[in-house]
């Protein structure tokens, strides 16, 4: 049986191919079903991992996604890792807009620090979730302002 990340992750309902695709860390369970959810239904193609280990084997083997999404506990640690890894795998300059999902206010200075171009407090609505992702592809946003 294949991986996760390799098996076809759009919604069974989705009526055409997925159009944008959006790589998921998040060592939060709830949060990473809640947010696979959300987007398949809407349309995007995901991958979702729980570890930082699993996502950037994972980069190692897709093309360029078009966004990525942060959830962790320990973010100066496990978001400073995995976006530093990141960098290294695709270039500072071509990693793809990244949006940081928050639980304590505190997360909102290492989301500043490792450049993410935009923020959502949990618990989050889908309706800002897909406002915020949209956006960010749409615009290839640049990273919030200290």
């Amino acid at each position: 049986m294949l991986p996760k990340w390799m098996r076809l992750q759009s919604s069974p309902r989705a009526k055409t191919i997925p159009q944008h695709s959006v790589v998921i860390v998040s060592d939060d369970v709830a949060s990473l079903d809640a947010l696979e959810a959300a987007l398949k239904e809407n349309n995007y193609f995901v991958y979702s991992m729980r570890t930082v280990p699993e996502a950037l084997l994972l980069l190692g083997t897709i093309p360029l996604p078009d966004a990525i999404i942060c959830d962790f506990a320990k973010p100066k640690d496990a978001g400073k890792d995995f976006l530093d890894r990141a960098r290294i795998r695709y270039g500072k300059r071509v990693l793809p807009p990244i949006l940081f999902l928050m639980d304590e206010p505190e997360d909102e200075e290492a989301a500043r620090l490792f450049g993410a171009n935009d923020l959502l407090a949990k618990p989050f609505t889908n309706e800002a979730l897909l406002n915020s992702i949209n956006g960010m592809i749409a615009n290839r946003a640049k990273p919030i302002a200290s």
